[in-house]
């Protein structure tokens, strides 16, 4: 194909100095190839972003089913107190000698410990109705979470009592339960 870029004039006609012709470059193997390798590219360049969506997406679904775990610690913990049943509340804890809480009194260790002080202090009177609010959680492996709160004791006709805890909570199996807890 030939395309011509040359004038005309009235006066003198179409002159060889006048005009030009574009001939556009054979196709090389070399820009052929040049061309694929950039489509190539193209192509490992958006795998590569897909692959890292995906990952983002599984690690977050990972994440939220773990944080499902953890509420559904804490919710629980929530019904059993509000039954009276701090048996079935300590169950939250692991039963293991290291599990501890610190308070006021200092740290108890061990899951009986920990109850007998629970049962210290709170009897069906004074209980009142518990929930947890203000709850972040912190990652720190797959299977441990760092997780700061606040816990809420409504009373009826008494002003709320309030405090923060922060426990670690740690995955055993098919359940999360609290190693180390310190509520103040």
């Amino acid at each position: 194909m030939f395309i011509f870029c040359g004038s005309i004039s009235p006066q003198r006609g179409l002159s060889d100095e006048d005009h030009s012709v574009y001939e556009p470059p054979e196709a090389t193997l070399e820009s052929s190839l040049m061309s694929i390798h950039l489509k190539q590219t193209k192509m490992k360049k958006y795998s590569i972003y897909l692959l890292i969506l995906l990952l983002c997406n599984l690690t977050v679904t990972a994440q939220s089913k773990a944080e499902e775990g953890i509420m559904a610690n804490f919710k629980e913990q929530e019904r059993c107190w509000n039954a009276h049943d701090l048996e079935y509340y300590v169950k939250a804890y692991r039963d293991s000698p290291e599990s501890k809480t610190i308070g006021r009194s200092g740290v108890t260790y061990g899951v009986e410990n920990i109850l007998a002080n629970y049962k210290k202090y709170y009897n069906d009177d004074n209980m009142g109705h518990l929930f947890f609010d203000e709850i972040t959680m912190d990652r720190i492996t797959s299977k441990v979470y760092y997780v700061v709160g606040r816990f809420n004791l409504e009373y009826e006709g008494k002003e709320t009592r309030r405090g923060y805890f922060s426990v670690i909570i740690k995955k055993f199996g098919d359940q999360w339960l609290i190693v180390s807890d310190h509520s103040s």
